[in-house]
């Protein structure tokens, strides 16, 4: 397993240094919000179709979901973060 980052969000670049042209605007209106800009996550998986079992993968996933956060706040906001610190 691989985890990274790819680069900055471009709700936190100047405009001014924006690229220009009509391909880019096109490009990033497709995953503009106005109130949170292009910022979004995506979790990508490459690999056999014959070798991936979406089903399992799903349930797996779901079991990871903090499904308590409102009832128990202080657990959540404590917990140890498994990610880099992103610099």
């Amino acid at each position: 397993m691989r985890k990274e980052k790819i680069g900055q969000w471009l709700a936190a670049v100047p405009e001014e240094r924006w690229p220009a042209g009509a391909e880019f605007e096109e490009a990033i209106e497709k995953y503009w919000h106005e109130d949170y800009g292009d910022r979004r996550q995506q979790i990508v998986f490459i690999g056999l179709v014959k070798q991936m079992d979406e089903e399992d993968m799903r349930k797996q996933l779901d079991a990871c979901l903090i499904t308590d956060y409102a009832k128990n706040k202080a657990k959540w906001l404590n917990a140890k973060d498994p990610f880099p610190k992103w610099s």
